[in-house]
């Protein structure tokens, strides 16, 4: 007999076997899961799609719970025994979001040449990920054992404030936890390193030769695109690494076999049509032996999901052994000299900003909401580098307007300013000053069409700004900076 419902779904052994192992243990004992919390998320089975987004951190006990009640369940990144380390590429339409739930295989199909580079660009460090299907992209998983030498070198190369780390303990309080300080610096480490990854990636699939049909464009952490799609779209993959610029106890990601309910939840996004009509897929697993194909009809028939439970293991690979050289790599190249260069830089007092674009100036004058965009922080920082502005002067412009009274509410009690604004404009100036980002979108006609544009025909021209970096300082061609 056929599973009926959601919830029979989530009863199945197998199903609970599995998304237990995703979480560090077995689903007879919650308590002893390795992560140090979960997450609901989601409407159960009624599917009101009406109702207003629930979304709650709750204590492991509760794991059996959350099934029951037919949420999805997410796990914290942050884990007792190991570093997680993610990358979470999700397929992003500003014109028809929900394109991927209707379209799910064309989608997926555009998006293979990235999949194979990701793969690729992992695999040149050693390391095999676990590999997620998830709603709208993947999940690309691994872990560094905290009693591994690896995790000792991330946390002597890392960093973290006083500030960060009382932050944190007041969040970990919730979970009889306490946040340390070799735990955030590795954490932040970890997050330079796969900044690094995010250029390799970058720039080999831009110099891929096309394979069939248009290239998806493909950008760092949400940035929107113009209209380069054939069809007239603003589509791109996203590559997040947002996870990193916020502190580590209170991200968490999705578990493998949990349901994806974001298309009912988020309606007044994706369409009330979609909330209503379409299936709930399962995140699975895809080795290197899965027909996307096959894993996109299973994912939608609970049936062939519990198979895929039966058959499969969704333990996180430890991929302690190729920190080593990752790191090596990491501290020997041109991205690196920029980190350091943010770090070592004092902090110049700057009496005004000067004659900016309106689009620019306009995030700085009402920065809620629009200076947590990644769009406006990223033309921000192209912007300022141009004229003259060091990596570290532009995070604390940032940072000072986030702990400003803008009507944040308790948006700061729940994460971090200063990690928020380092992140950030570190990951772009990184991609400035190291050559990655060429800028051709820095121009007028690509920021009306991402819909940035403030006040059109101002007298600025976005392309002026085009390649100038801080004080002329380049990295060409990959090489030393000049």
């Amino acid at each position: 007999m056929g599973i009926g419902s959601l919830r029979d779904y989530y009863r199945e052994p197998s199903v609970r076997r599995r998304i237990a192992e995703y979480c560090g243990g077995s689903p007879e004992d919650p308590e002893g899961f390795s992560c140090v919390y979960l997450v609901r998320y989601g409407i159960g089975e009624k599917g009101d799609p009406a109702v207003s987004e629930p979304h709650a951190s709750v204590e492991k006990k509760r794991f059996a719970e959350i099934l029951e009640a037919g949420g999805d369940i997410l796990r914290s990144l942050w884990d007792r025994a190991s570093l997680l380390g993610i990358l979470d590429i999700e397929y992003v339409n500003r014109d028809y979001p929900a394109e991927i739930f209707f379209q799910p295989a064309e989608v997926f199909s555009r998006m293979e040449p990235l999949y194979r580079t990701i793969r690729r660009s992992f695999g040149a460090y050693g390391i095999e990920p676990l590999t997620i299907l998830t709603g709208q992209g993947y999940h690309f998983v691994f872990r560094v054992g905290k009693d591994s030498p690896a995790f000792s070198l991330l946390a002597a190369s890392g960093s973290a404030s006083g500030r960060l780390i009382e932050w944190g303990n007041r969040f970990a309080e919730r979970f009889g936890r306490s946040f340390s300080f070799p735990e955030a610096a590795a954490y932040e480490t970890l997050g330079r390193l796969f900044e690094i990854l995010l250029h390799r990636i970058l720039r080999e699939y831009d110099s891929a030769p096309l394979e069939g049909t248009a290239r998806l464009p493909t950008v760092p952490t949400d940035v929107a695109v113009g209209r380069v799609s054939p069809n007239g779209h603003r589509e791109a993959v996203s590559l997040d690494l947002s996870l990193f610029g916020d502190p580590l106890p209170r991200r968490a990601t999705r578990c493998p076999f949990s349901v994806y309910q974001k298309h009912r939840v988020l309606w007044e996004k994706y369409g009330e049509r979609a909330g209503r009509e379409l299936p709930l897929p399962v995140l699975l697993p895809r080795c290197a032996k899965s027909l996307l194909q096959e894993l996109l009809a299973a994912r939608v028939d609970w049936n062939r999901a519990v198979v895929l439970a039966q058959e499969s293991s969704v333990a996180i690979p430890d991929a302690s052994p190729s920190i080593l050289g990752w790191h090596k790599d990491y501290e020997n190249s041109p991205l690196a000299q920029v980190h350091r260069r943010m770090e070592e830089n004092p902090i110049r007092p700057r009496p005004s900003l000067g004659a900016l674009p309106p689009c620019v100036l306009h995030c700085l004058r009402e920065p809620n909401p629009h200076l947590l965009k990644p769009t406006n922080l990223q033309t921000l920082t192209r912007v300022l580098l141009a004229c003259g502005w060091e990596p570290s002067e532009i995070a604390e412009l940032v940072r000072t307007r986030y702990e400003e009274d803008y009507g944040w509410g308790d948006l700061w009690d729940k994460y971090e300013a200063a990690t928020r604004a380092r992140f950030y404009v570190r990951l772009f100036s990184g991609l400035v000053l190291t050559g990655t980002d060429r800028e051709i979108d820095l121009n007028c006609i690509s920021h009306q069409e991402k819909g940035y544009c403030w006040q059109p025909f101002c007298g600025f021209n976005l392309a002026d700004y085009r390649g100038k970096g801080t004080n002329g300082t380049r990295a060409l061609d990959g090489g030393a900076l000049l």
